[in-house]
């Protein structure tokens, strides 16, 4: 008989789409969130690559897999990332994990850049994909492939077109295998300037298949937004990803120090009053801590797991990470059924795609990774 769990707290996790494997957050401007005390570096959605943008496996390195993304991009009907996340996440809405809400209006800083973290880095190195941030219905900064381009998460935008703006909202879009993983915060600003509505689910854009796209930049892209008496749509000029004869070089992720775990779950404070959700630390160590990558071209860190953990290989030759070890099952767990914790019996794994992942000491869960 399987063991009794509570479901108020299996709902509670559900809320928190992809909480195994957060990658980042906006930390200047800061938003505000709608669960301060979750995972807040988690992705809001999972989109399945080959059927939504199709001409490729999407299954190759995580730099190749951009550069395969940025060709077929060009060819598709979408106008900006914006209008790709809105049109096909079904959980992300218009803001995420974040909310305006309620939320104090915050402000640009004086150098005109925002910052996207996760830990001591900025994007995660292996994660390669394009990322656009909007100020209201203008857009103030596209790359093709962020993690590549603006390793530091240190990203100048077109203050100009954000000087009177309400919101600003930064996408990105993770493209390392074929499940994309969605990266979606927005901040409340101080102008006057046409908000978008934070309450409404994903908004459907039109486009037009003839319509003039955008020539990508590392810095922010001219985009004249066309106004609406009732809403905003996306502007008609979309951005043009950049034409590439992809050329790999000999070390496509070569970190120069070993990092922290690029994913780092549970967190190890749900204090409110903690400001960082994730504490940061540079300290060497032989062996690797649960969910801390383990393995990789270029990784230099320790490649032996904790006790109870093993290095498992999630992205051939590029990520390794460790994971919770499970012995050999005789049946398996489904996709969210608990797969142990104190006073759990049953010696089972979680089905293919899946990893047990310990929520506490008295609760794991099959998720999917």
């Amino acid at each position: 008989m399987r063991t009794s769990t509570s479901w108020a707290y299996i709902a509670a996790l559900l809320l928190c789409v992809g909480t195994a494997a957060g990658h980042g957050l906006l930390v200047d401007p800061k938003p505000s969130w709608v669960n301060p005390n979750g995972d807040l570096t988690a992705y809001c959605d999972l989109l399945d690559g080959p059927n939504l943008l199709p001409g490729g496996p999407y299954n190759l390195g995580p730099e190749d897999n951009a550069n395969m993304f940025a060709k077929n991009f060009k060819a598709s009907p979408y106008m900006s990332l914006r209008d790709f996340v809105n049109k096909n996440s079904a959980t992300c809405g218009a803001c995420g994990l974040t909310t305006m809400v309620g939320s104090t209006p915050q402000s640009i800083n004086p150098a005109g850049t925002i910052q996207w973290k996760h830990d001591d880095e900025g994007f995660v190195e292996t994660h390669n994909g394009p990322c656009e941030v909007w100020c209201d219905d203008s857009i103030v900064f596209q790359d093709d492939n962020c993690p590549l381009h603006e390793p530091s998460g240190l990203l100048r935008v077109d203050t100009d077109k954000c000087r009177k703006a309400k919101s600003l909202v930064i996408y990105w879009l993770a493209l390392h295998s074929p499940q994309w993983q969605v990266y979606l915060n927005c901040v409340a600003l101080g102008g006057s300037g046409t908000s978008i509505d934070p309450s409404v689910p994903p908004i459907s854009t039109s486009s037009s298949p003839n319509a003039t796209k955008n020539v990508p930049s590392t810095k922010a892209v001219i985009a004249t937004p066309k106004p609406s008496p009732t809403s905003f749509k996306p502007t008609t000029t979309s951005y043009t990803p950049s034409p590439t004869s992809f050329k790999p070089p000999p070390t496509p992720y070569t970190p120069t120090t070993p990092k922290p775990a690029t994913t780092r779950y549970p967190p190890q404070s749900t204090d409110p009053r903690s400001s960082t959700p994730y504490p940061s630390t540079t300290r060497q160590s032989t062996v690797a801590r649960p969910w801390q990558q383990c393995g990789g071209l270029g990784y230099k860190g320790p490649t032996t797991c904790v006790l109870g953990f093993e290095c498992i290989v999630l992205q051939p030759v590029w990520f390794s990470q460790c994971l919770a070890h499970a012995p050999v099952p005789s049946k398996e767990f489904d996709t969210w059924e608990q797969c142990g914790g104190k006073g759990f019996t049953k010696s089972l794994a979680c089905k293919a795609g899946n990893v047990c992942v310990s929520r506490n000491d008295f609760f794991s869960q099959c998720v999917p990774f």
